[in-house]
């Protein structure tokens, strides 16, 4: 049970951010995920998780972040942005991304 806990505990401190996406667009031939911070922080070329429905889809990494249409390095709780993935997954709104250490 000790060794649950803590293999739990080990794979929640390598998630340092937690969102959900909100909305897809296509702009100039990018798909471009809009999204909410719900949890830690995003930055710019981090490698991130997919989620639907608690079920993991792929991996994939951060390649454009932005905040309105400013490029940013890193995105924090509670703040909505743009985000564009290489390589580009099958992501859906209501999916959950996690930035991984």
């Amino acid at each position: 049970m000790a060794a649950l806990l803590l293999e739990k505990k080990q794979q929640e401190k390598s998630i340092k951010g937690t969102a959900k996406i909100l909305a897809t667009f296509t702009i100039e031939g990018e798909k471009i995920f809009g999204a909410k911070i719900t949890k830690g922080k995003f930055n710019l070329a981090d490698n991130v998780e997919i989620y639907r429905n608690e079920n993991p889809i792929g991996k994939t990494k951060l390649v454009s972040l932005k905040i309105r249409a400013k490029t940013v390095s890193e995105v924090k709780k509670d703040l909505e942005s743009g985000m564009i993935f290489s390589p580009l997954l099958d992501i859906r709104v209501g999916d959950v991304i996690k930035s991984v250490l």
